[in-house]
């Protein structure tokens, strides 16, 4: 490839770049707006731009539409990807390593992390412990990160429900522990302070 064709391919990624950042300020500006439904009807008519960025921080639609407050809309979303790429897509990871259900997590909506489980189970997962274990830029699972910012019933669903292993996600990779980020984070409740005191207790005995 000589200078000529090099600086013409150059060019043209540009343009594409460009395009598609001009394209996806829509749905981005609908999200920040809270006009979820706006933002369903955007994506129900380009579904191709599901899995793709929409922010310089590489969130894709389904780590948006993590905080819509709406499980039917997530797993209408979800359906709308093609059944062979759904377990790629519930695993995009954005600049913090985080996945939609790191972002569901952050809201503590524990119908909305059904219903990402479900397609997981779907998509042949070995019982979606693969997903949940995923671990952001800090070391964080969902089930921590739920933990952390005080989701009592999302974890009381992820250890209760799913009986999920507190030895694999009670840690960071800094060995930072749930006790210690929560004390740090000040969410640490009377209530949370028990639940997560008897667990932890479990993890060490």
């Amino acid at each position: 490839m000589n200078e000529e064709q090099a600086a013409r391919r150059k060019l043209e990624v540009t343009r594409q770049v460009a395009l598609h950042i001009e394209k996806m300020k829509r749905p981005y500006i609908l999200a920040k707006r809270y006009d979820w439904e706006g933002f369903r009807k955007f994506f129900s008519k380009h579904k191709d731009l599901l899995d793709k960025r929409i922010d310089l921080h590489h969130s894709t639609a389904f780590h948006y539409a993590a905080h819509c407050g709406n499980p039917e809309m997530y797993r209408e979303m979800i359906e709308w990807v093609g059944e062979g790429d759904i377990k790629r897509v519930l695993r995009l990871q954005d600049d913090m390593g985080n996945t939609p259900l790191h972002e569901v997590a952050f809201t503590g909506e524990v119908e909305m992390t059904k219903s990402i489980l479900e397609h997981e189970e779907e998509a042949g997962s070995d019982q979606y412990q693969a997903l949940i274990e995923m671990r952001n830029n800090l070391g964080e699972t969902p089930v921590y990160r739920a933990a952390a910012l005080g989701k009592t019933d999302l974890l009381s669903f992820f250890l209760e429900d799913l009986q999920l292993d507190p030895n694999i996600h009670f840690h960071r990779d800094d060995k930072m522990s749930i006790l210690h980020t929560t004390v740090i984070d000040q969410f640490f409740g009377p209530s949370l302070s028990l639940y997560l005191s008897h667990h932890f207790m479990h993890v060490h005995t």
